[in-house]
Parts: C-alpha cells; structure tokens; sequence
C-alpha cells in the first residue's frame, strides 16, 4: 500500500474515533441533564407534599380513627431529636392533671352557683375537671371541699375571687385572679392550701392589697393543726403590692408553713411593700 492510501485510511480512522467521542460526550451530557430535571421534579413533588400535609392535616385525620391525630403528634414529638443522634433534652414539667380526674364541666359566670353552692364545692364532684370559661367578678371565696379535682381556665379573668384549697389532689391551672380587696375569710390568700398534693401551675396573681391589711398572694398551712406536703407553685406570676404600715400585720407575696416536699419552679414574684420603723 503506497503513502497516499494510508494517510487516507489513518484519517477515516481518526474521523471515525471523532465521531464516537463526540456522541458519547452529548449522550453523557443529556442523560446527566436528565437525572438532574428528574431529581429537581422529584424534590419539587415532595416539597409540595409536605406543603399540603401541613395545610390539610386536620382533614386528613380520619374521623373513624380519632387515635391517628395522637399518632401525628407522638410521631413529630419522637423525631426532635440533635444532628449527632442525642436526642434533645426536654424540660421538667409537672403532671398538671391528676390521673384519677375524669368529668369535664365547663363554667360561666351564668352557672358557677350551680357547682359552688354557697362558695363551695361539694364533695360529690370529687374526681372532677371544671373549665372556668370567661370573666368572674365579685364571688368572694371559692372553697373547694372535693377532692381530685382540676379547675382550668379558657380566657378566664377572676376578679376579686379567692380560692380555699381544703382536700387532696386539687390543681389549680391557667388562671388570672385580679384582687383588690381584703379577703379575711381567706386568711388574707389569694390561695390558702390546706391539704396535700395541690399543683398551682401557670397562674397570674396580681394583688393591689388595701391599707393596713393582712395579705397574702400564696399561704400555705397556717391556722391548721397539721404538715402540707407536696405542694408544687410552678410557671405562675404574682405581683404583688402591699400597702401596710402596721408592724403586726404582714403582707408577703408567698408564705409557706410546714410545707413539706415542696417544689416551687420557674416562677415569677414582683413584690412591693412600704419600709417599717422598727423599735
């Protein structure tokens, strides 16, 4: 074969490698662009769905299977955890409700008398929960002679209403008690707890006691013949402004005697009170 065939046969060859490069290279590049307009689709279809979980959750529950919304909640609830695996440290929070507590009473102003006969409440309502719905004015003292019993409020403003703890497993939460008056009856309490086990837990106490008065936002166990355990006064707010210029009269805005195993956490207490000459 002379020069002039195989400088022919040398380019065909170098043509042809060429062309096979070059329709590797287009179909590499389209299958790459491919994978990517899929994987784009793919997140943009997941990004939506997730949108539309978080849009439509309440209709997605099925009503034959009220449990699922608990699922939904236990399942997010699980999956707080850290990015090295730990899972994340929740923070202490107190058993709000008693376990033995069952019936739920919702009350208005318009019924309130039906439950506190006379201020109190009687012990057949013993395992009780009352929701206290709305603005309260002028009952004076509320005993509560039942016990394991809830009083929760929705909304609910308590003006110039105390209450009297007198039995076991009482808890008092989510309640405003605006106070402006003297409340003998009371010992002077905004609370006065007498027995055991009550939880106060998330309450605002705001007391602007009168002159001269004894006052007290919280009193535990004074004037009874007997120990207080396990009181538990947690995430609440008591401000409290006293006014009293008498050296045997006290004003504190908590005031615990004989409270055994007691816990009070995460509170708030603003407390002004006058300077006494002392002898």
């Amino acid at each position: 074969m002379d020069l002039k065939h195989k400088l022919v046969l040398i380019s065909m060859i170098l043509i042809t490698i060429l062309c096979v490069s070059c329709v590797s290279v287009v179909s590499a590049s389209s299958l790459g662009n491919d994978l990517t307009d899929y994987r784009l689709s793919e997140q943009n279809d997941l990004q939506s769905s997730l949108e539309y979980l978080r849009n439509n959750e309440d209709n997605l529950i099925n009503e034959e299977n009220p449990d699922s919304a608990d699922l939904i909640k236990n399942s997010s609830d699980e999956s707080t955890t850290l990015n090295d695996g730990e899972e994340e440290e929740q923070p202490d929070t107190p058993d709000l409700i008693h376990e033995e507590s069952t019936d739920v009473n919702y009350v208005y102003p318009s019924n309130i008398k039906k439950y506190f006969l006379n201020g109190i409440l009687d012990p057949k309502y013993e395992n009780k929960t009352f929701v206290f719905i709305g603005d309260f004015e002028d009952l004076g003292k509320l005993t509560i002679n039942a016990p394991y019993v809830n009083i929760s409020g929705l909304n609910a403003n308590l003006r110039n209403i105390v209450f009297d703890i007198q039995k076991t497993n009482v808890c008092l939460s989510n309640l405003n008690l605006v106070l402006d008056k003297e409340f003998e009856k009371n010992h002077g309490a905004a609370i006065f707890v007498a027995s055991d086990n009550a939880i106060l837990n998330n309450l605002t106490i705001n007391y602007t006691v009168p002159d001269n008065v004894e006052a007290y936002g919280i009193l535990v166990n004074e004037f009874i013949d007997r120990d207080v355990e396990n009181l538990r006064i947690t995430n609440s707010q008591i401000n409290f402004e006293g006014h009293n210029e008498d050296l045997d009269v006290y004003n504190c805005a908590v005031k615990l005697i004989g409270a055994y195993d007691s816990i009070m956490e995460n509170n708030t207490i603003i407390c002004s009170l006058p300077l006494k000459l002392i002898n």
